[in-house]
């Protein structure tokens, strides 16, 4: 394992130690609800809420977390390079019927030089291991894509027909078990200028479907941009290259059905890990954070609580513009009396402040 993959697995190692519970974690891997932490079966992303940041949400995992960012309400994938992902950690399909939609922009001209480049869908992403975690990081999958000329793809399989990719385009993607396996059927079509779809239903603009195995629609979904001749890789373990261009923009993505697993609590961040230090009744105290460091104004506080009370804040900090870091040190600290903490941190959405908490 390489630096890179040993990163990967320590941030969601950290998710699943400390953001859940044991048994929101055993769901989580699981696909079984526990008490209290099963969700809606439902997904709506809400890039359009967020400010501008270099990250694409506590919902989501990006390979690469670099590559993904939110730019006026949308989500943008900043590179071209092959087999770039965004994992919905809160929603994944534990069985066959389920539906995922997707809105989205793609620079067709930038992709005509490629044509293996894909735009669109990935799902049936499943890991070394049962679970979320795996998945995210080791996952493979099928791709429900776009290529440049607008024509749909399912795995191996291309439509008959294209759509016009000049404009915002919507996929759709409906699995549904049948006695031979699931039966997946990818739809195509336009939006109009207020985003209103002008051709998903059949008949479609185009129209694919294929009959896979039960088994393999299971598991992680995901966003894709694939453009392979973006990568200067060669070799054995080497890691792929990509041209700092953008490569699409994702409007709007949806998730619903009956064999959808929701585990609101797998959302990971803004705050992922903290650690502390005391020497001398000196209390230093480091939380990392994801890339928000570019939210104007934005602090992060410590509080805490003592005996069974309530939070106290006792200092602030601002979010290291290099580090991704807030740093905390609070002098006269008494060890003898043990006490809680939590890192809040308070973003400023467009549909008013949300308060994000790390605790420990």
């Amino acid at each position: 394992m390489d630096r890179r993959e040993s990163l990967k697995v320590l941030l969601l190692g950290a998710l699943g130690a400390r953001s859940l519970s044991p048994d929101e974690l055993a769901a989580a891997e699981s696909g079984s609800p526990a008490h209290g932490t099963a969700g809606l079966a439902s997904f709506r992303s809400r890039w359009a809420a967020w400010p501008n940041m270099s990250w694409a949400g506590p919902e989501y995992w990006g390979n690469r977390l670099q590559d993904w960012r939110v730019r006026t309400g949308r989500l943008v994938s900043r590179t071209r390079g092959p087999n770039r992902t965004l994992h919905c950690l809160t929603h994944r399909a534990e069985g066959a019927n389920f539906t995922t939609r997707v809105h989205f922009e793609l620079d067709a001209a930038a992709m005509k030089g490629d044509p293996a480049a894909r735009v669109g869908l990935r799902f049936g992403l499943q890991g070394r291991f049962p679970g979320v975690r795996s998945a995210a990081v080791h996952g493979t999958g099928i791709d429900a894509a776009i290529d440049a000329a607008g024509y749909l793809w399912l795995g191996e399989n291309r439509s008959a027909t294209a759509i016009d990719v000049s404009g915002p385009v919507e996929l759709r993607l409906r699995s549904r078990a049948e006695p031979g396996g699931a039966r997946v059927e990818l739809t195509g079509g336009t939006l109009g200028p207020t985003g209103e779809s002008l051709g998903i239903d059949p008949p479609a603009a185009s129209h694919i479907e294929t009959l896979f195995d039960a088994t393999a629609v299971l598991g992680n979904l995901a966003l894709l941009s694939h453009h392979p001749s973006a990568s200067g890789a060669s070799g054995p373990g080497s890691v792929p290259a990509s041209t700092p261009a953008p490569a699409a923009t994702f409007l709007d993505w949806t998730i619903d059905g009956p064999d959808v697993q929701a585990t609101p609590a797998a959302a990971f961040g803004p705050i992922w890990f903290a650690q502390y230090t005391l020497h001398r009744g000196i209390l230093k105290l480091t939380a990392q954070l994801a890339p928000i460091d570019g939210i104007e104004g934005l602090r992060v506080g410590l509080e805490l609580r003592r005996g069974g009370g309530g939070w106290t804040q006792v200092a602030t900090a601002p979010v290291d513009g290099l580090a991704r870091t807030a740093e905390f040190r609070i002098e006269g600290w008494d060890a003898a009396r043990p006490a809680d903490y939590r890192v809040v941190a308070n973003v400023p959405l467009t549909t008013g402040p949300e308060t994000f908490e790390y605790r420990g």
